[in-house]
């Protein structure tokens, strides 16, 4: 973004680097770098849609999803330093299955629900299983308590529990607003008591800012004007167990399908699309700063290849968006975005 000024040409460039904020002043005109796509190395990942993406020590894991036509059963593990993929020989049983859920603590990857197969209710997951990166195993820990079997949830990490939320059964109640919460100490599933409102929906994201649980966008087939692509933002705090819908400033595109990561206690999202009958995609970014309640959308350079069913991890100060499809195909791109200073 350029802004020019009516002050005298000056005769000197002045270059200020304060952290990752660079300003250059040069005849009178102060230019901030926009966010930046780049491509990063797609070689020995194969097309995949659909799954998740979990960093772990500074590596990329991505599990689940589905590749050309079939669900894939292979963890492939991406090093941004090396700029390179490979594909980890794992132990114990990792249940093929797509639009699961996972989610980081401790260092291993907690991986639940999903599909098994085409979106009907006889292939609705409640599985949870556990993927050690240090030995590449994997476990199926015994639990108590009830997990929803569905596909298309979200989960994330708070004080050591696993809050798992909505999702989609494929059955009479499609769409859902389950919120169920796991504890590792005791390998126990409960229903916390909430107050507030967490809307019915599936396919949407979910990050955790400063303790408190963001989701963001998706679907809903409870909405009382019908089947509705969301733009909404709503907030679980667990110290109070309360769901509350925010009101917000700024503009964001209604999505479902889309990615999202969180740098600098922003959430950024990227891709998706705003028909689920027409899968067209967005090819921009989108910031959401919960210390505000404000969208912003950064002017950005380089290349994003708009894309559904795509997920993303953010890693040493960028995310990583990576596979998906469009109307058309099923990608292993992978692109990265590095922020700008008007993020």
């Amino acid at each position: 973004m350029t802004n020019n000024h009516r002050t005298p040409i000056r005769t000197h460039v002045l270059l200020v680097v304060l952290g990752a904020v660079i300003i250059l002043l040069t005849a009178g005109a102060i230019v901030i770098p926009s966010g930046t796509w780049n491509p990063a190395s797609s070689v020995g990942f194969a097309p995949r849609c659909w799954f998740t993406a979990s960093a772990v020590n500074g590596k990329i894991y991505v599990i689940g999803g589905y590749g050309d036509s079939s669900l894939a059963t292979s963890v492939d593990v991406f090093d941004p330093r090396a700029n390179s993929w490979h594909t980890v020989r794992t132990t114990g049983h990792f249940t093929p299955r797509a639009s699961l859920a996972s989610c980081v603590l401790n260092g291993k990857i907690y991986v639940l629900g999903g599909a098994r197969g085409p979106e009907r209710p006889s292939n609705m997951s409640n599985a949870l299983e556990i993927f050690d990166p240090r030995t590449n195993a994997w476990s199926t820990p015994k639990t108590t308590g009830t997990f929803t079997p569905r596909n298309n949830l979200c989960a994330c990490v708070i004080g050591g529990k696993i809050y798992t939320m909505g999702g989609y059964d494929a059955g009479h109640e499609g769409d859902m607003n389950v919120f169920e919460v796991f504890d590792p100490r005791t390998n126990h599933w409960s229903t916390p008591r909430t107050t507030g409102t967490f809307t019915p929906h599936g396919a949407f994201t979910a990050n955790v800012v400063r303790g408190r649980i963001y989701a963001i966008g998706g679907f809903s087939n409870h909405e009382p004007a019908g089947h509705r692509v969301l733009a909404m933002v709503q907030r679980f705090d667990p110290r109070t167990n309360h769901w509350s819908t925010l009101a917000t400033k700024g503009n964001f595109t209604a999505r479902l399908l889309h990615a999202s990561g969180v740098l600098h206690n922003k959430i950024y999202i990227l891709g998706g699309t705003p028909n689920v009958r027409d899968p067209l995609t967005r090819d921009f970014v989108q910031v959401f700063d919960p210390a505000t309640k404000t969208w912003t959308t950064p002017a950005t350079t380089g290349t994003f290849t708009p894309r559904s069913y795509l997920s993303a991890a953010a890693v040493n100060g960028k995310i990583y968006a990576i596979g998906g499809q469009d109307t058309a195909q099923v990608f292993n791109t992978v692109q990265v975005y590095t922020p700008g200073a008007q993020d």
